[in-house]
Protein backbone atom coordinates (compact mmCIF):
# COMPACT_ATOMS: atom_id res chain seq x y z
CA UNK A 1 0.00 0.00 0.00
CA UNK A 2 2.50 2.18 1.30
CA UNK A 3 6.39 2.96 1.14
CA UNK A 4 7.68 5.67 3.16
CA UNK A 5 11.63 6.45 2.47
CA UNK A 6 13.36 8.32 4.88
CA UNK A 7 17.02 7.22 5.90
CA UNK A 8 18.95 4.73 5.72
CA UNK A 9 20.73 2.34 2.88
CA UNK A 10 18.53 -0.14 0.18
CA UNK A 11 21.36 -2.32 -1.05
CA UNK A 12 22.39 -5.67 -2.81
CA UNK A 13 21.36 -6.69 -6.32
CA UNK A 14 17.83 -7.32 -5.57
CA UNK A 15 15.19 -5.17 -6.87
CA UNK A 16 12.45 -2.92 -5.08
CA UNK A 17 9.12 -2.24 -6.42
CA UNK A 18 6.67 0.47 -5.68
CA UNK A 19 2.98 -1.13 -7.23
CA UNK A 20 0.78 0.91 -9.17
CA UNK A 21 -1.26 1.63 -6.64
CA UNK A 22 0.62 2.00 -3.88
CA UNK A 23 1.92 5.71 -2.69
CA UNK A 24 5.84 6.38 -2.18
CA UNK A 25 6.82 9.13 0.27
CA UNK A 26 10.77 10.05 -0.25
CA UNK A 27 11.98 12.24 2.56
CA UNK A 28 15.21 13.51 4.37
CA UNK A 29 19.09 11.56 2.72
CA UNK A 30 19.32 7.89 1.61
CA UNK A 31 21.56 5.33 -0.56
CA UNK A 32 20.50 3.29 -3.40
CA UNK A 33 23.88 0.82 -3.24
CA UNK A 34 24.07 -1.27 -5.68
CA UNK A 35 20.12 -2.21 -6.20
CA UNK A 36 17.28 -1.16 -8.82
CA UNK A 37 14.59 0.70 -7.32
CA UNK A 38 10.92 1.01 -9.67
CA UNK A 39 8.30 3.40 -9.06
CA UNK A 40 5.20 2.66 -10.34
CA UNK A 41 3.29 5.20 -8.26
CA UNK A 42 1.61 7.41 -10.13
CA UNK A 43 1.63 9.89 -6.97
CA UNK A 44 5.14 9.27 -5.64
CA UNK A 45 6.54 12.11 -3.48
CA UNK A 46 9.94 13.49 -2.83
CA UNK A 47 10.17 15.87 -0.34
CA UNK A 48 12.69 18.04 1.37
CA UNK A 49 15.88 19.42 0.97
CA UNK A 50 17.86 15.75 1.28
CA UNK A 51 20.48 14.06 -0.92
CA UNK A 52 19.26 10.97 -2.60
CA UNK A 53 22.67 8.79 -3.95
CA UNK A 54 22.85 6.23 -5.80
CA UNK A 55 26.06 3.92 -5.73
CA UNK A 56 27.70 0.79 -7.12
CA UNK A 57 25.82 0.80 -10.47
CA UNK A 58 22.22 1.40 -9.17
CA UNK A 59 19.12 2.57 -11.34
CA UNK A 60 16.66 4.13 -10.28
CA UNK A 61 13.62 3.39 -12.52
CA UNK A 62 10.36 6.09 -12.41
CA UNK A 63 8.15 3.79 -14.74
CA UNK A 64 5.39 4.79 -17.55
CA UNK A 65 2.56 6.05 -16.28
CA UNK A 66 4.37 6.69 -12.79
CA UNK A 67 4.79 10.56 -11.24
CA UNK A 68 7.95 11.06 -8.77
CA UNK A 69 6.72 14.89 -7.78
CA UNK A 70 10.35 16.70 -6.42
CA UNK A 71 8.51 19.40 -3.82
CA UNK A 72 11.62 20.47 -1.94
CA UNK A 73 15.09 21.45 -3.20
CA UNK A 74 17.00 18.00 -2.90
CA UNK A 75 20.03 16.83 -4.43
CA UNK A 76 20.09 13.76 -6.62
CA UNK A 77 23.42 12.72 -6.78
CA UNK A 78 25.89 9.59 -7.35
CA UNK A 79 28.76 8.99 -5.10
CA UNK A 80 30.90 6.29 -8.62
CA UNK A 81 30.30 6.31 -12.12
CA UNK A 82 27.91 4.51 -13.45
CA UNK A 83 24.77 5.16 -12.04
CA UNK A 84 21.24 5.39 -13.82
CA UNK A 85 18.13 7.33 -13.81
CA UNK A 86 15.33 5.71 -15.99
CA UNK A 87 12.79 8.56 -16.37
CA UNK A 88 9.68 6.72 -18.59
CA UNK A 89 7.12 8.39 -16.45
CA UNK A 90 6.80 12.14 -15.56
CA UNK A 91 9.60 13.47 -12.97
CA UNK A 92 8.13 17.26 -11.67
CA UNK A 93 9.24 19.72 -9.38
CA UNK A 94 6.67 21.43 -7.85
CA UNK A 95 6.16 23.33 -4.49
CA UNK A 96 10.09 23.85 -3.56
CA UNK A 97 11.24 27.86 -5.06
CA UNK A 98 14.71 27.16 -4.37
CA UNK A 99 17.13 24.56 -7.17
CA UNK A 100 16.84 20.77 -7.24
CA UNK A 101 20.33 19.37 -8.34
CA UNK A 102 20.91 16.55 -10.70
CA UNK A 103 24.32 16.42 -9.81
CA UNK A 104 27.72 14.60 -10.91
CA UNK A 105 29.41 13.60 -14.16
CA UNK A 106 29.10 9.93 -14.25
CA UNK A 107 25.58 10.19 -13.51
CA UNK A 108 22.65 9.24 -16.25
CA UNK A 109 19.47 10.78 -16.71
CA UNK A 110 17.47 9.59 -19.31
CA UNK A 111 14.22 11.28 -19.74
CA UNK A 112 12.01 9.16 -22.35
CA UNK A 113 8.76 10.39 -20.22
CA UNK A 114 8.43 13.98 -19.37
CA UNK A 115 10.67 16.10 -17.39
CA UNK A 116 8.22 19.14 -15.74
CA UNK A 117 9.43 21.76 -13.92
CA UNK A 118 6.49 23.54 -12.54
CA UNK A 119 8.51 25.69 -9.80
CA UNK A 120 12.14 27.13 -8.97
CA UNK A 121 14.70 25.19 -10.67
CA UNK A 122 16.34 22.68 -11.97
CA UNK A 123 20.40 22.29 -12.32
CA UNK A 124 21.66 19.21 -14.17
CA UNK A 125 25.33 18.39 -14.21
CA UNK A 126 25.02 14.60 -14.92
CA UNK A 127 24.49 13.01 -18.77
CA UNK A 128 20.84 14.15 -19.89
CA UNK A 129 19.64 11.79 -22.63
CA UNK A 130 16.11 13.32 -23.52
CA UNK A 131 14.35 11.32 -26.43
CA UNK A 132 10.91 12.40 -24.30
CA UNK A 133 9.64 15.74 -23.31
CA UNK A 134 11.37 19.04 -21.13
CA UNK A 135 8.98 21.63 -20.14
CA UNK A 136 9.36 24.13 -17.95
CA UNK A 137 6.65 26.67 -16.92
CA UNK A 138 6.42 30.48 -16.35
CA UNK A 139 9.97 31.55 -15.38
CA UNK A 140 11.32 28.29 -14.15
CA UNK A 141 15.17 27.50 -15.18
CA UNK A 142 16.70 24.80 -16.07
CA UNK A 143 20.64 24.99 -16.49
CA UNK A 144 23.18 22.54 -17.71
CA UNK A 145 26.47 22.99 -15.60
CA UNK A 146 28.43 20.22 -15.85
CA UNK A 147 30.89 18.81 -18.35
CA UNK A 148 28.78 16.07 -19.59
CA UNK A 149 27.58 14.99 -22.88
CA UNK A 150 24.22 14.24 -23.49
CA UNK A 151 22.01 13.88 -26.69
CA UNK A 152 18.48 12.51 -27.89
CA UNK A 153 15.28 13.61 -30.44
CA UNK A 154 12.98 15.24 -27.72
CA UNK A 155 11.04 17.95 -27.31
CA UNK A 156 11.80 21.19 -25.28
CA UNK A 157 8.68 23.56 -24.29
CA UNK A 158 9.17 26.75 -22.80
CA UNK A 159 6.87 28.99 -21.52
CA UNK A 160 7.03 32.96 -21.21
CA UNK A 161 9.77 34.20 -19.26
CA UNK A 162 11.22 30.38 -18.46
CA UNK A 163 15.15 29.68 -19.47
CA UNK A 164 17.05 26.42 -20.59
CA UNK A 165 20.96 27.66 -20.18
CA UNK A 166 23.75 25.46 -21.69
CA UNK A 167 26.41 26.62 -19.84
CA UNK A 168 28.78 23.60 -19.92
CA UNK A 169 29.04 20.62 -21.51
CA UNK A 170 27.90 19.12 -24.57
CA UNK A 171 23.64 18.68 -26.22
CA UNK A 172 23.43 16.44 -28.95
CA UNK A 173 19.88 17.23 -30.69
CA UNK A 174 19.04 14.21 -33.07
CA UNK A 175 16.41 13.61 -35.15
CA UNK A 176 13.28 14.60 -34.24
CA UNK A 177 14.31 17.54 -31.71
CA UNK A 178 12.53 20.65 -31.11
CA UNK A 179 12.37 24.13 -28.92
CA UNK A 180 8.85 25.44 -28.81
CA UNK A 181 7.12 28.20 -26.75
CA UNK A 182 8.02 31.73 -25.53
CA UNK A 183 10.81 31.19 -23.26
CA UNK A 184 14.53 31.15 -24.18
CA UNK A 185 17.02 28.27 -24.85
CA UNK A 186 20.27 30.04 -24.30
CA UNK A 187 24.10 28.96 -25.63
CA UNK A 188 26.48 30.70 -23.03
CA UNK A 189 29.43 28.04 -22.44
CA UNK A 190 28.47 24.73 -23.53
CA UNK A 191 28.06 23.17 -26.92
CA UNK A 192 25.09 22.46 -29.07
CA UNK A 193 25.51 19.68 -31.55
CA UNK A 194 22.97 20.01 -34.40
CA UNK A 195 22.79 16.55 -35.46
CA UNK A 196 19.74 16.43 -37.85
CA UNK A 197 17.17 19.24 -39.14
CA UNK A 198 15.43 21.46 -36.24
CA UNK A 199 13.89 23.85 -35.18
CA UNK A 200 13.96 26.46 -32.15
CA UNK A 201 11.95 29.08 -31.33
CA UNK A 202 13.78 31.58 -29.45
CA UNK A 203 17.70 31.43 -29.23
CA UNK A 204 20.32 33.07 -27.46
CA UNK A 205 24.11 32.73 -28.29
CA UNK A 206 26.78 34.59 -25.96
CA UNK A 207 29.15 32.12 -25.50
CA UNK A 208 30.05 28.26 -26.36
CA UNK A 209 29.50 27.05 -29.69
CA UNK A 210 26.73 25.60 -31.75
CA UNK A 211 28.19 23.32 -34.30
CA UNK A 212 26.68 19.82 -36.56
CA UNK A 213 26.04 18.88 -39.92
CA UNK A 214 21.81 19.55 -39.55
CA UNK A 215 19.95 22.64 -40.37
CA UNK A 216 18.86 24.72 -37.15
CA UNK A 217 15.99 26.74 -38.09
CA UNK A 218 15.17 29.76 -35.61
CA UNK A 219 11.39 30.48 -35.75
CA UNK A 220 10.64 33.94 -34.39
CA UNK A 221 14.39 35.46 -32.69
CA UNK A 222 18.08 34.67 -32.51
CA UNK A 223 20.50 36.70 -30.45
CA UNK A 224 23.80 36.33 -30.71
CA UNK A 225 26.53 38.21 -28.89
CA UNK A 226 29.36 35.73 -28.53
CA UNK A 227 30.25 32.20 -29.12
CA UNK A 228 30.89 30.18 -32.73
CA UNK A 229 28.86 28.52 -35.11
CA UNK A 230 30.91 25.92 -36.90
CA UNK A 231 30.54 22.45 -38.52
CA UNK A 232 29.26 21.75 -42.03
CA UNK A 233 25.58 22.59 -40.86
CA UNK A 234 22.99 25.54 -41.72
CA UNK A 235 21.32 27.95 -39.41
CA UNK A 236 18.39 29.37 -41.03
CA UNK A 237 16.54 32.27 -39.37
Amino acid sequence: TSLTWSGGTMTGGGTTVVATGASLTISGSQTLDGRTFTNNSASGLWTGNGTLTLHNGSVFNNATGAVLEAQGDGTLTQNFNGQTFNNAGTFRKTTGTGTTTISAGGFTFNNTGTLDIQSGSVAMSAVLNNSGAVTLAAGRTLTFSGSASGSGGGTYTLASGSLVDLTAGTQTFTAGADIAGAGLFKVSGGTMTVSAPMAADNLAFTGGTLNGAGTLTVDTSLTWSGGTMTGGGTTVV
